[in-house]
């Protein structure tokens, strides 16, 4: 399998096409991990360069993120991811050898226990990054749901703004109808004082022609 692919390729791969060249370069990693194997001088130049390209990819993402529709949450998770595999093959355990590793009957019990104990610390690393990845992917869900959140929130806010600039409207409309209605009554109170005193006129009026 070919996989010294030049920079430039790298740079142009899909969110969806990142996704797949990790998970197959992470699958060759712990398939040697699992079985107790070292890498080849050759194999580890492969991964090297499998790796490079990815680091690529995702900073030619950051850069541009709209563009290739990702989250800064997601970035932040799949750099966590090739931290990891950076570390896994910086690891004493993964050294390239140029001859598979063999066992002579002539080697002391000793050694025979140094790679007993090196394979359990491989199998602890697996554990701890299988582990952090999960943690990753929480995080990963948490944002999600955070920006959910706040995006039911601000409609909130957006309809509270608009109920209560209706709820001013109407309280203003029934300010001016009061006002009339007030004013109305001192009209009315006008006319009937005028219909007394036209009252009492009339009656001192008559009292008068008596």
């Amino acid at each position: 399998r070919n996989q010294m692919k030049s920079q430039s390729s790298y740079q142009s791969l899909t969110t969806r096409e990142w996704s797949q060249q990790y998970e197959t370069i992470k699958r060759q990693i712990q398939s040697k991990r699992s079985q107790g194997q070292l890498f080849s001088t050759l194999e580890c130049n492969g991964i090297a360069s499998v790796i490079s390209g990815l680091d690529s990819s995702l900073e030619a993402m950051a850069k541009s993120p709209m563009e290739h529709d990702i989250t800064a949450s997601e970035l932040v998770r799949r750099r966590v991811l090739i931290d990891n595999l950076k570390k896994q093959m910086l690891s004493p355990t993964n050294r390239s050898i140029s001859q598979p590793l063999s066992l002579s009957s002539s080697e002391s019990t000793s050694d025979r226990g140094l790679a007993m104990r090196q394979l359990d610390v491989m199998k602890q690393q697996d554990e701890m990054i299988l582990d952090l990845g999960e943690g990753v992917d929480r995080l990963h869900q948490q944002a999600l749901l955070i920006g959910e959140e706040t995006k039911v929130h601000v409609r909130l806010l957006d309809d509270l703004d608009s109920n209560v600039d209706m709820a001013t409207a109407a309280l203003q409309a029934e300010t001016k109808h009061a006002e009339k209605i007030k004013e109305s009554s001192r009209v009315c109170y006008m006319y009937i004082c005028i219909g007394v005193e036209i009252a009492l006129i009339v009656l001192l009026l008559i009292i008068a022609l008596h």
